[in-house]
């Protein structure tokens, strides 16, 4: 399959990370304890980069090992 067609999505956290990602990859956003950026926001902002849609999947976890989970905790 040619994926220079398929959409893509960025995630940029609350300290301005910002990660771009494509067909078949995969993020964890486990940022429920994240700090609040100088306007008082917490978490992250997404959306597409380019012109070209993208299709999401979202799975939620509740096990409360996920939920308190920090970064680099899959590593």
């Amino acid at each position: 399959m040619d994926h220079s067609a398929l959409g893509r999505v960025f995630v940029e956290t609350t300290d301005g990370v910002r990660v771009e990602m494509g067909p078949g990859e995969i993020s964890f956003g486990a940022d429920q304890h994240s700090k609040p950026s100088a306007d008082g926001d917490f978490g992250h902002r997404s959306g597409t980069v380019g012109d070209e849609p993208a299709t999401l999947m979202v799975v939620q976890l509740e096990d409360p090992k996920f939920v308190a989970a920090r970064p680099g905790f899959f590593k």
